[in-house]
């Protein structure tokens, strides 16, 4: 689950999470969750 600072459960739509990815040549960045969702390769995960 998700938690604020103080250690409360938190709700948040998908649209405003994003998660870690690395980028063709090894950088981090972000990118929006419901993209990462979207793909072929993560519809398992979500399905």
């Amino acid at each position: 689950g998700l938690r604020d600072g103080q250690g409360r459960a938190r709700a948040l739509p998908v649209e405003r999470l994003e998660v870690r990815s690395v980028g063709r040549r090894g950088g981090h960045g972000w990118e929006p969750l419901a993209e990462r969702a979207a793909r072929t390769e993560q519809l398992d995960l979500f399905g």
